[in-house]
Protein backbone atom coordinates (compact mmCIF):
# COMPACT_ATOMS: atom_id res chain seq x y z
CA UNK A 1 0.00 0.00 0.00
CA UNK A 2 2.85 2.37 0.85
CA UNK A 3 4.49 1.76 -2.58
CA UNK A 4 1.18 2.42 -4.35
CA UNK A 5 0.70 5.64 -2.37
CA UNK A 6 4.24 6.77 -3.24
CA UNK A 7 3.71 6.00 -6.92
CA UNK A 8 0.44 7.95 -6.98
CA UNK A 9 2.21 10.88 -5.33
CA UNK A 10 4.93 10.79 -8.01
CA UNK A 11 2.34 10.66 -10.79
CA UNK A 12 0.58 13.71 -9.39
CA UNK A 13 3.93 15.42 -9.04
CA UNK A 14 4.77 14.82 -12.74
CA UNK A 15 1.40 16.15 -13.86
CA UNK A 16 1.91 19.21 -11.66
CA UNK A 17 5.32 19.79 -13.23
CA UNK A 18 3.68 19.70 -16.66
CA UNK A 19 1.07 22.22 -15.55
CA UNK A 20 3.80 24.52 -14.25
CA UNK A 21 5.68 24.38 -17.56
CA UNK A 22 2.44 25.02 -19.46
CA UNK A 23 1.64 28.08 -17.36
CA UNK A 24 5.10 29.64 -17.66
CA UNK A 25 6.19 31.99 -20.41
CA UNK A 26 8.83 30.75 -22.83
CA UNK A 27 12.39 31.32 -21.56
CA UNK A 28 13.60 34.70 -22.89
CA UNK A 29 16.31 34.27 -25.53
CA UNK A 30 19.74 35.44 -24.33
CA UNK A 31 23.00 36.32 -26.04
CA UNK A 32 24.94 33.64 -24.10
CA UNK A 33 22.92 30.74 -25.54
CA UNK A 34 25.85 29.06 -27.29
CA UNK A 35 24.48 25.67 -28.35
CA UNK A 36 21.00 24.30 -29.06
CA UNK A 37 20.59 20.57 -28.44
CA UNK A 38 17.54 18.96 -30.03
CA UNK A 39 16.34 15.74 -28.39
CA UNK A 40 14.94 13.58 -31.16
CA UNK A 41 11.23 12.78 -31.42
CA UNK A 42 9.50 9.53 -32.33
CA UNK A 43 9.52 10.06 -36.12
CA UNK A 44 12.31 8.59 -38.24
CA UNK A 45 12.37 11.35 -40.87
CA UNK A 46 11.85 15.10 -40.93
CA UNK A 47 9.11 14.99 -43.58
CA UNK A 48 7.07 11.93 -42.61
CA UNK A 49 3.54 12.02 -41.25
CA UNK A 50 3.23 12.32 -37.44
CA UNK A 51 3.90 9.07 -35.57
CA UNK A 52 2.44 9.71 -32.11
CA UNK A 53 0.92 13.18 -32.02
CA UNK A 54 -1.77 13.21 -34.76
CA UNK A 55 -1.17 16.88 -35.57
CA UNK A 56 2.60 17.32 -35.44
CA UNK A 57 5.81 15.60 -36.57
CA UNK A 58 7.53 16.11 -33.20
CA UNK A 59 11.01 15.49 -34.54
CA UNK A 60 10.59 18.14 -37.24
CA UNK A 61 8.98 20.70 -34.92
CA UNK A 62 11.79 20.42 -32.40
CA UNK A 63 14.34 21.17 -35.14
CA UNK A 64 12.22 24.04 -36.50
CA UNK A 65 11.99 25.49 -32.97
CA UNK A 66 15.79 25.24 -32.65
CA UNK A 67 16.20 27.07 -35.97
CA UNK A 68 13.99 29.91 -34.75
CA UNK A 69 15.94 30.18 -31.49
CA UNK A 70 19.27 30.29 -33.36
CA UNK A 71 17.96 33.12 -35.55
CA UNK A 72 16.77 35.06 -32.49
CA UNK A 73 20.16 34.71 -30.77
CA UNK A 74 21.93 35.80 -33.98
CA UNK A 75 19.68 38.87 -34.12
CA UNK A 76 20.72 39.78 -30.55
CA UNK A 77 24.40 39.35 -31.32
CA UNK A 78 24.59 41.24 -34.65
CA UNK A 79 22.40 43.20 -33.60
CA UNK A 80 19.50 43.37 -36.05
CA UNK A 81 15.78 42.87 -36.20
CA UNK A 82 15.12 39.17 -36.62
CA UNK A 83 13.36 39.90 -39.93
CA UNK A 84 16.63 41.41 -41.22
CA UNK A 85 18.89 38.53 -40.21
CA UNK A 86 20.33 36.70 -43.24
CA UNK A 87 22.13 33.40 -43.83
CA UNK A 88 25.55 34.96 -43.31
CA UNK A 89 24.48 36.50 -39.99
CA UNK A 90 23.15 33.16 -38.75
CA UNK A 91 26.24 31.26 -39.89
CA UNK A 92 28.55 33.71 -38.11
CA UNK A 93 26.55 34.64 -35.03
CA UNK A 94 23.83 32.02 -34.49
CA UNK A 95 24.40 29.15 -32.05
CA UNK A 96 24.86 25.79 -33.73
CA UNK A 97 22.25 23.06 -33.43
CA UNK A 98 23.33 19.64 -32.16
CA UNK A 99 21.32 16.49 -32.92
CA UNK A 100 22.11 12.96 -31.73
CA UNK A 101 19.27 10.68 -32.73
CA UNK A 102 18.95 7.14 -33.99
CA UNK A 103 20.95 5.98 -37.01
CA UNK A 104 17.92 6.47 -39.29
CA UNK A 105 17.18 9.95 -37.90
CA UNK A 106 20.83 11.03 -38.22
CA UNK A 107 21.10 9.73 -41.79
CA UNK A 108 17.89 11.52 -42.80
CA UNK A 109 19.09 14.80 -41.31
CA UNK A 110 22.52 14.48 -42.94
CA UNK A 111 20.87 13.95 -46.32
CA UNK A 112 18.70 17.05 -45.86
CA UNK A 113 21.76 19.10 -44.92
CA UNK A 114 23.64 17.79 -47.97
CA UNK A 115 20.71 18.81 -50.20
CA UNK A 116 20.65 22.30 -48.58
CA UNK A 117 17.06 21.64 -47.50
CA UNK A 118 17.23 23.99 -44.51
CA UNK A 119 18.98 26.75 -46.49
CA UNK A 120 16.24 26.66 -49.14
CA UNK A 121 13.17 26.08 -46.96
CA UNK A 122 14.00 27.73 -43.62
CA UNK A 123 16.64 30.32 -44.44
CA UNK A 124 19.05 28.49 -42.15
CA UNK A 125 22.61 27.37 -43.01
CA UNK A 126 22.69 23.59 -42.89
CA UNK A 127 26.36 23.63 -41.90
CA UNK A 128 25.26 25.05 -38.55
CA UNK A 129 23.53 21.75 -37.74
CA UNK A 130 25.89 19.24 -36.13
CA UNK A 131 24.75 15.62 -36.43
CA UNK A 132 26.49 13.15 -34.13
CA UNK A 133 28.17 10.02 -35.49
CA UNK A 134 25.84 7.02 -35.37
CA UNK A 135 26.19 5.29 -32.00
CA UNK A 136 23.21 3.02 -31.33
CA UNK A 137 21.03 5.75 -29.77
CA UNK A 138 17.72 4.20 -28.70
CA UNK A 139 16.30 6.52 -26.02
CA UNK A 140 16.77 9.78 -24.15
CA UNK A 141 19.27 8.46 -21.59
CA UNK A 142 21.49 7.30 -24.44
CA UNK A 143 21.38 10.84 -25.81
CA UNK A 144 22.56 12.28 -22.49
CA UNK A 145 25.25 9.60 -22.18
CA UNK A 146 26.39 10.42 -25.73
CA UNK A 147 26.55 14.21 -25.30
CA UNK A 148 30.15 15.36 -26.00
CA UNK A 149 32.02 16.65 -22.97
CA UNK A 150 33.73 19.26 -25.15
CA UNK A 151 30.33 20.86 -25.71
CA UNK A 152 29.81 21.02 -21.95
CA UNK A 153 33.20 22.67 -21.46
CA UNK A 154 33.08 25.12 -24.38
CA UNK A 155 29.56 26.56 -24.19
CA UNK A 156 28.12 29.01 -21.65
CA UNK A 157 24.50 27.90 -21.99
CA UNK A 158 23.15 24.77 -23.67
CA UNK A 159 19.51 24.97 -24.74
CA UNK A 160 17.65 21.65 -24.80
CA UNK A 161 14.65 21.63 -27.12
CA UNK A 162 12.02 18.94 -26.71
CA UNK A 163 8.25 18.63 -26.39
CA UNK A 164 6.58 19.87 -23.21
CA UNK A 165 5.53 16.40 -22.07
CA UNK A 166 9.16 15.23 -22.35
CA UNK A 167 10.71 17.99 -20.20
CA UNK A 168 10.03 16.57 -16.68
CA UNK A 169 11.83 13.35 -17.61
CA UNK A 170 14.63 15.10 -19.51
CA UNK A 171 15.31 17.44 -16.58
CA UNK A 172 16.08 14.47 -14.35
CA UNK A 173 18.84 12.93 -16.49
CA UNK A 174 21.54 15.47 -15.49
CA UNK A 175 20.91 14.32 -11.90
CA UNK A 176 22.38 10.89 -12.70
CA UNK A 177 25.94 10.59 -11.36
CA UNK A 178 27.40 9.26 -14.62
CA UNK A 179 26.09 12.21 -16.64
CA UNK A 180 28.50 15.14 -16.27
CA UNK A 181 26.38 18.04 -17.46
CA UNK A 182 26.00 20.82 -14.86
CA UNK A 183 22.34 21.74 -14.45
CA UNK A 184 23.15 25.44 -14.27
CA UNK A 185 24.37 25.32 -17.88
CA UNK A 186 21.07 23.97 -19.19
CA UNK A 187 17.92 25.74 -20.33
CA UNK A 188 14.95 23.53 -21.26
CA UNK A 189 12.90 25.07 -24.06
CA UNK A 190 9.54 23.55 -25.10
CA UNK A 191 9.10 22.84 -28.77
CA UNK A 192 6.47 24.84 -30.62
CA UNK A 193 3.55 24.66 -31.22
CA UNK A 194 3.09 24.49 -27.46
CA UNK A 195 0.82 21.56 -26.60
CA UNK A 196 0.54 18.66 -24.17
CA UNK A 197 -1.30 15.70 -25.71
CA UNK A 198 -3.25 14.07 -22.87
CA UNK A 199 -2.14 10.57 -23.80
CA UNK A 200 1.52 11.61 -23.73
CA UNK A 201 1.14 13.38 -20.37
CA UNK A 202 -0.45 10.31 -18.82
CA UNK A 203 2.21 8.06 -20.35
CA UNK A 204 5.03 10.18 -18.85
CA UNK A 205 3.31 10.23 -15.44
CA UNK A 206 3.53 6.42 -15.52
CA UNK A 207 6.98 6.08 -17.09
CA UNK A 208 8.87 8.44 -14.80
CA UNK A 209 7.82 6.78 -11.48
CA UNK A 210 8.72 3.41 -13.00
CA UNK A 211 12.18 4.68 -13.98
CA UNK A 212 12.64 6.19 -10.52
CA UNK A 213 11.57 2.94 -8.84
CA UNK A 214 14.16 1.03 -10.90
CA UNK A 215 16.86 3.54 -10.00
CA UNK A 216 17.21 4.79 -13.59
CA UNK A 217 16.18 8.35 -12.69
CA UNK A 218 16.44 10.52 -9.57
CA UNK A 219 13.21 11.64 -7.92
CA UNK A 220 13.97 15.36 -8.20
CA UNK A 221 14.69 17.44 -11.29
Amino acid sequence: MKEQSSEKHLRRKILEELREIKNKNLPPVEENWDLIWVLSGPETTFTEEPTVNPNVNENAQRIITAIRISKEVAALRVPKKISDVNLDDIERFGPEIFFNGSMEQNDDLNNLIKDKYFDKNYGFPGQNIIVSPNSQIEHTKHQFDDFPQTFVNNNRRIIIVTDVYHIPRSKRYPGIDQIAIPKDKLVFYPSQPFQIPLRRAISESIKIPNYIAKGDLPDEQ
